[in-house]
């Protein structure tokens, strides 16, 4: 279990590894808002090279059925206009649900609603709309997972403030569910602070499309099981 829990961060600042590689040395065209044009160059966010999909050591995937559903709240929302695409010339077929102010409680009905939908992963981006109760929160990581029966789970962590016992509870989580894969995007918003909205919570176009792709990332590179 413990092995497993470091694994995943490793595989958390290896693709940390990867953006920063692909990083532009300064952002081109022009910006789309004036929080964005305060990036300085050094502060651009990177662009994510495309991952080859996940592969056993021959050319089978490890993941025959390579559907993807995404549930999440508002940050998923932004995220909508760029997942699909990034995944569909790697032939993933990505089903988004997703609604602003969303609990994980409102998700885990959604998702229990709609299991015949759910492929081989599901995504999972919850917790910022729910109270900053890890005990509760870790109740509600337990039935997201007992919903998913066996299917690879991709959770992004939270990267709230205040709400960093919830973060604690996902890799928690990990260490005793194994298709559980917590994703830490904590790192990219520290990283580049100015993706990030006035409200703290909510990002940039610029900060959209770069969850977007850290997403991407993992679901091409996150191992079954």
């Amino acid at each position: 279990m413990r092995m497993k829990l470091r694994s995943t961060r490793i595989l958390g600042l290896a693709l940390s590894t990867i953006l920063v590689g692909a990083c532009s040395a300064a952002a081109t065209g022009a910006p789309r808002s004036a929080t964005d044009s305060d990036l300085a160059a050094s502060q651009t966010p990177p662009a994510v090279a495309a991952a080859s999909p996940l592969r056993s050591a021959g050319s089978t995937p490890v993941l025959d059925d390579r559907r993807v559903f995404v549930e999440g709240d508002s940050l998923t929302v932004g995220v909508a206009p760029f997942l699909p695409a990034l995944l569909g010339a790697s032939g993933w077929s990505v089903t988004m649900d997703d609604e602003i102010g969303r609990t994980t409680a409102e998700g885990i009905s959604i998702v229990a609603q709609r299991r015949w939908a759910v492929g081989g992963t599901l995504v999972v981006a919850l917790g910022t709309n729910d109270l900053p109760d890890p005990t509760e929160f870790a109740l509600r990581i337990d039935e997201v997972m007992t919903l998913a029966a066996g299917r690879r789970v991709i959770w992004v962590t939270i990267a709230r403030a205040g709400w960093d016992g919830l973060d604690r509870a996902l890799f928690v989580a990990e260490a005793r569910w194994p298709d559980l894969h917590v994703i830490d995007w904590r790192p990219f918003v520290a990283a580049w602070p100015a993706i990030r909205a006035a409200d703290g919570i909510h990002l940039t176009l610029e900060g959209y499309e770069l969850r977007a792709q850290f997403i991407a990332s993992a679901i091409e590179s996150v191992p079954a099981g």
